[in-house]
């Protein structure tokens, strides 16, 4: 998985390259949780895919777990 840090309107965030485009791995992984049905899934995603790289990076196992979640 490449990891960038790109800029969305006043946001930046973490996100993967996949092909030509970049994904937005905290929005990609709230998606899902809302999918499984996680009423919290926005805060659950900010708190597992921080918007900062070196915060995600330190959040080590969990963060690389969901942003694999994420890409699925």
């Amino acid at each position: 998985m490449r990891l960038v840090t790109f800029q969305a309107g006043p946001r930046r965030a973490v996100g993967a390259i996949d092909g030509s485009r970049v994904i937005d791995l905290q929005r990609a992984y709230a998606l899902r949780l809302e999918q499984e049905g996680d009423a919290r899934a926005a805060e659950i995603a900010a708190v597992r895919i921080p918007n900062e790289m070196a915060t995600f990076v330190a959040g080590l196992e969990p963060s690389w777990h969901a942003a694999e979640q994420a890409l699925e």
